[in-house]
């Protein structure tokens, strides 16, 4: 059967009953509605077509079957037909309105009745649709007021109501009405049962919504599940806990529609739910028992049965019932917040001898509290307390006692423990219902009270002992005496008293204890313009502290500066333009003494000839014209005030600029302490003497030498042949005999594939040692020993063999030049075996040393406060397999003082990481007036001619490097004075593990560069070795300590994250854990590396860089070594490294790089590069 879909817009060919060209079955069904139509072609011919059918329909109401058979006649006829479309168009719980189409066109639906359950329904209309084609006829069918039918199918026929030869009963019709809305319709009450353990859940006439099957319920939000709803429309939600909020669901799931037959969105009413929340009402506490405490008479705990759900608080008030002495008890109270820690209350002070009636509350936010059954205990009578043990600064003291049960009178009894005078035995007796004990004492007297409670037909009760200690009252200081350099003190005397003696403190230092009798005290080693805070401290059986007394000693002389600070304060200046034959300036420090001792009011300024008196103080003194004529007196040369604020002798930089010889004297230059700044002399050698004086007198220094311009005769020139020729002939006869020595010493080493084997060398044969690659590395340390300088028995000096802990590691003679030298005015000799180790990158100063002996202690605390170090890296264990490798020379403990002659090296604080085998110290040495402080790092994780882990040694390296210390041991910034203020490293040798860790940290900085310079980078390790046995002997002992040094590089490129870049640029592929290669440079992200950046501050992430192949990675070697020097010691030469003038060293380029010198007895020219050893190119 075929339908004109124009005609029919709304007939959707998918519901029709079509015959296709086969004679394959169509089943069409509904889920709720079971209806099936099977056709199957009997005769098919033009006009005619003879159709078996049969029809099933079910609903609630009734089942309908029919049978049969139709013919479909020509569209002009309408005889028992079935429908080829039925369509819902309007529908609520109670109406429907629906369009059935049938293929005929005779049918009038004026003779047509709606059925249901086969009787004709009043409330429904069917009408013709006279708007389409002849060939078809559409009824509409609408049905209102139906009941009880909401959300469920209903079942319906068409047929006339009183011509049953053309009714058309063959077809029912089912449609499923809306259900009711659970929002408008529903309603759902909630009610506790079973003691607040479940909830009854009821919905007032929910068959109105829906089919019952189609309802559920949901017990709590937090569990989604649904549970059906029953008959009844009731349901019970168990597991429910007091206190707590619920949110019942009810449910309507989604209802199939039993016309649709396509199971879309529009095949059914979507779910509803309806949420109530509800909430439970608190549980009270239950189970009461009362136990009192076995150590405490005023505590009790009462147990309890904790509520079921869930509560903020359970607070307990508890109230005495009966009482006769104890009027004013106040109510006790606790409270619980948690049963899982607690199931009890803990009450406290309780009275004894009195009824209490106690009441819990449970108590939640937003809940009504809950109160449970009052409940009472009982306690005993119980003798009085006090609450503390007592100190009073009185001797009439009141005892405030807490009343522990009802009595009649008290009476205190006090004994004292010293059992002599003044102190004595005290007893009292109180009125009735006292609680308010006053008692009488002596000041520094000890009492032990107790308090006996008494009551009609009791037994007398004590109470335990008190102790009543009445402190006598402190000293009050006042001064009689004040000098610059003393301070007597006074106090009054008290009577009666009980007291020991009294102690003295000084600015909290304990300086004197006297007897009971003396009221003074006086201290006469102060410092002047100080300030100083006593106090006394009286001693009886307590110790009473007077206030702080704050006084400040008198002004003095101003105090000496140093020779060091003398140097740097007044400097002569020789390039002067004033500075010529008759004057010279010289610039003073404003502050080159210090204000300590008082304000520095003016200087004096003489002028010294007599270059052989050293003394500080000016004298003999004479006027200028008489020191003019006698180079041995000094004169006054000028007097300035500093104090004025207009001093336009004032630099920007605080330093006074004086012109010596300015031509200026006073009008009387009669008597020596009239000034007189005259003229000097022409070529004549001067010193000055600067005296800075305060109020209360002056202190002087003399400074270090200057010499005025010669005369030059008249018409001569600045610079005569005559002076250079002696100079160049004196250079030609030493460079005769210089080269004479060296060819009577040469020796037959082979220096040419040695020198020439001191090389950088790519980065990439510094990382990945494999064995072979360690044998060369080993070879290359043999190599390096043949050209090293050599230990000579002519190095052994027996004046300081004591001095050396092993005689072949002396720190003088090849090495005389960097030997240390102890200058300290103390001191009866200048050796130490230490020497300056200048780094490879001249970046930083080091000083290698032995560990010190027992004798060289003191040595050793010399040179860290000479040379002002700040840090001290100790690589060696004080005992090591039974023998000693270093003295213990530092305090282990804090607070612990060591002391070495003049020297106090205290232990301020200390740091242990057992972790790292590292211990860190904050030491302050004390020298005279000197105060230094110095951080010690004591590393136990080295064993002697051993090498320890690469990635330890760089640890312990930064750790060194990271901290930096102030003067006060407090945390500053890193200053630029690597080269001048060395860090003190020392093993037991000094060379070995003290050298390897020199080593490693230059060339950890040599590699803390940019990727662009990493990528021109060429590394001398051979070299860098070289340069340390130049300046100390046989620097880095064994072979293994030579090839940690190759394995630090690697580890500090792995450390931080550069070391596959290295691999990458030169076409190193690494095994990655996933089994695959590193990626093309190029393609790496130097985003990555921001971590490593800042950790590493030059580590700079920049893209890699692969050079084109026309680019060179080595630079051209070019550089020629031109220094010799002969490894022959010259005791005879006081010179050090430490007196040149000229930073730039024998054996260094002028690019400040280190060029090692040749080995002894060669003189050839040999190529050797160092200007790449930063990527130069």
């Amino acid at each position: 059967m075929q339908y004109d879909t124009r005609t029919y817009p709304n007939i959707d060919e998918s519901h029709m009953t079509t015959m296709n060209e086969t004679d394959d079955m169509i089943p069409i069904a509904s889920p709720i509605l079971s209806t099936s139509f099977s056709t199957k072609i009997k005769d098919r011919s033009a006009s005619t077509e003879i159709t078996n059918y049969e029809a099933t329909a079910k609903s609630e109401s009734f089942t309908f079957t029919a049978t049969g058979t139709y013919t479909t006649v020509p569209p002009d006829i309408c005889y028992r037909t079935k429908s080829c479309d039925f369509t819902v168009d309007n529908r609520s719980s109670t109406m429907f309105a629906a369009t059935i189409a049938f293929n005929c066109s005779t049918t009038d639906s004026f003779e047509l009745f709606v059925f249901f359950d086969d009787f004709a329904v009043d409330n429904c209309i069917v009408t013709n649709d006279n708007s389409t084609s002849t060939n078809y006829t559409i009824v509409n069918v609408r049905c209102d007021n139906i009941t009880n039918h909401a959300g469920r199918n209903w079942t319906f026929s068409l047929g006339e109501k009183n011509s049953p030869g053309q009714t058309i009963f063959n077809e029912t019709f089912t449609i499923t009405l809306e259900p009711l809305s659970l929002n408008t319709s529903a309603f759902i009450n909630v009610e506790t049962i079973n003691n607040i353990t479940a909830a009854l859940i009821s919905i007032p006439n929910c068959t109105n919504i829906c089919d019952i099957e189609y309802l559920m319920i949901r017990c709590n939000s937090s569990n989604p599940s649904n549970e059906r709803l029953a008959q009844n429309c009731t349901h019970t939600c168990y597991n429910i806990e007091p206190s707590s909020t619920y949110n019942i669901s009810l449910v309507r799931l989604p209802i199939p529609k039993a016309d649709k037959i396509d199971l879309g969105p529009d095949g059914s009413f979507p779910e509803e739910i309806l949420d109530k929340e509800f909430a439970t009402e608190l549980d009270k506490v239950t189970g009461f028992n009362f136990k009192e405490d076995l150590h405490n008479k005023h505590k009790a705990f009462i147990d309890f049965t904790c509520p079921r759900g869930k509560f903020d608080q359970i607070n307990l008030t508890c109230s005495a019932q009966d009482s006769i002495c104890s009027k004013n008890i106040t109510k006790v109270m606790s409270s619980v917040q948690n049963c899982a820690n607690s199931s009890f209350f803990s009450i406290s002070p309780i009275t004894r001898g009195v009824s209490y009636k106690c009441q819990a509350r449970t108590i939640r936010q937003y809940f009504n509290d809950a109160n449970s059954d009052n409940f009472t205990f009982v306690t005993n009578l119980e003798p009085v307390d006090y609450d503390n043990n007592t100190l009073t600064n009185t001797t009439q003291f009141t005892f405030d006692v807490n009343q522990n049960s009802d009595f009649n009178q008290l009476e205190s009894i006090c004994e004292t423990d010293q059992r002599q005078a003044p102190c004595i035995y005290l007893k009292t007796i109180y009125s009735k219902c006292a609680t308010k004990l006053n008692i009488s004492g002596i000041f520094g007297c000890n009492y032990v009270c107790y308090f006996v409670t008494t009551k009609v037909n009791y037994n007398n009760t004590n109470s335990k002992n008190y102790n009543l200690h009445i402190l006598p009252p402190p000293p009050i200081l006042s001064y009689t005496n004040i000098t610059s350099k003393s301070i007597s003190v006074k106090w009054d005397k008290i009577t009666p008293i009980y007291m020991k003696s009294f102690e003295v403190f000084v600015n909290q230092s304990l300086n004197d204890t006297l007897n009971s009798t003396t009221y003074s005290y006086t201290n006469s080693y102060l410092l002047p313009n100080r300030q100083y805070k006593f106090r006394v401290k009286l001693v009886s059986n307590h110790e009473i502290n007077s206030d702080p007394l704050i006084l400040t000693t008198l002004e003095d002389a101003p105090g000496q500066p140093t020779e060091d600070e003398v140097a740097e304060k007044i400097v002569p200046i020789e390039n002067d333009a004033e500075s010529q034959r008759e004057t010279y300036v010289v610039e003073i420090y404003e502050a080159l003494f210090s204000p300590d001792n008082g304000v520095l009011r003016y200087y004096k300024i003489y002028v010294r000839q007599d270059q052989s008196n050293n003394a500080s103080q000016p004298g003999p003194i004479g006027t200028y014209h008489e020191a003019f004529e006698n180079a041995a007196l000094d004169y006054l040369a000028l007097n300035l005030s500093i104090s004025s604020s207009n001093n336009s002798s004032l630099k920007s930089n605080n330093f006074l600029r004086l012109k010596i010889g300015n031509e200026t004297c006073s009008t009387s230059d009669s008597a020596p302490s009239s000034t007189c700044n005259d003229k000097l002399k022409p070529g004549t050698n001067y010193k000055l003497i600067v005296s800075g004086c305060t109020r209360a007198g002056c202190t002087s220094v003399l400074s270090k030498a200057f010499r005025t311009r010669i005369l030059q005769p008249k018409g001569s020139k600045t610079s005569p042949w005559w002076i250079a020729f002696p100079i160049l002939a004196i250079l030609l006869i030493v460079a005769f005999f210089v080269a004479r020595a060296r060819q009577q010493k040469k020796k037959n080493i082979p220096l040419i594939p040695v020198i020439k084997s001191m090389k950088p060398r790519q980065l990439i044969d510094c990382i990945r040692i494999r064995q072979e690659r360690e044998h060369d590395i080993y070879r290359e340390y043999e190599r390096l020993a043949q050209v090293s300088p050599r230990l000579d028995q002519s190095d052994q000096d027996p004046d300081f063999e004591e001095y050396d802990r092993y005689k072949n590691i002396p720190a003088r003679g090849a090495w005389e030049s960097t030997a240390v030298r102890l200058t300290a005015e103390h001191r009866f000799h200048d050796y130490i075996n230490a020497n300056e180790i200048r780094s490879f990158d001249q970046k930083q100063l080091y000083i290698a040393c032995q560990g010190p002996l027992p004798n060289t202690c003191a040595d050793f605390w010399d040179m860290i406060i000479q040379y002002k170090a700040r840090k001290i890296v100790m690589l060696t264990r004080t005992e090591e397999q039974g023998k000693c490798k270093c003295h213990l020379y530092f305090p282990k403990h804090d607070g612990d003082v060591f002391k070495f002659n003049a020297t106090t090296v205290t232990l301020t604080y200390s740091e242990h990481h057992p972790h790292a085998s590292l211990e860190i110290r904050y030491l302050t040495i004390r020298q005279f007036n000197m105060k230094h402080n110095v951080i010690h790092y004591y590393y136990t994780g080295w064993p002697d001619f051993r090498v320890v882990e690469a990635k330890k040694l760089i640890a312990l390296i930064e750790t060194v490097n990271r901290r930096s210390v102030s003067a006060s041991h407090e945390p500053c910034k890193k200053t630029n004075n690597s080269l001048s203020i060395p860090i003190v490293v020392h093993c037991s040798a000094g060379v070995g593990r003290t050298g390897t860790y020199i080593a490693v940290d230059t060339i950890i900085r040599l590699l803390d560069i940019s990727y662009d310079e990493l990528q021109r980078l060429q590394l001398d390790v051979m070299g860098i070795v070289y340069h340390l046995r130049q300046q100390r002997v046989n620097m880095i002992q064994t072979q293994d300590q030579y090839l940690l040094l190759y394995h630090c590089i690697e580890e500090y490129l792995r450390k931080t994250r550069r070391l596959e870049a290295v691999l990458l640029m030169y076409n190193e592929y690494v095994n990655c854990p996933d089994g695959s290669t590193l990626p093309d440079p190029h393609d790496l992200d130097p985003a990555s590396c921001s971590d490593v950046q800042a950790s590493y501050p030059n580590v700079v992430p920049q893209p890699y860089h692969v050079p084109p192949e026309r680019e060179s990675y080595y630079p051209t070697r070019s550089n020629t070594i031109v220094s010799i020097t002969s490894r022959q010691s010259n005791r005879s030469r006081i010179s050090s490294r430490r007196s040149m003038p000229n930073p730039v060293k024998t054996g260094y380029h002028q690019n400040d790089h280190i060029v090692p010198p040749l080995p002894p007895g060669s003189s050839m020219k040999v190529q050797y590069s160092v200007n790449s050893l930063h990527g130069n190119t």
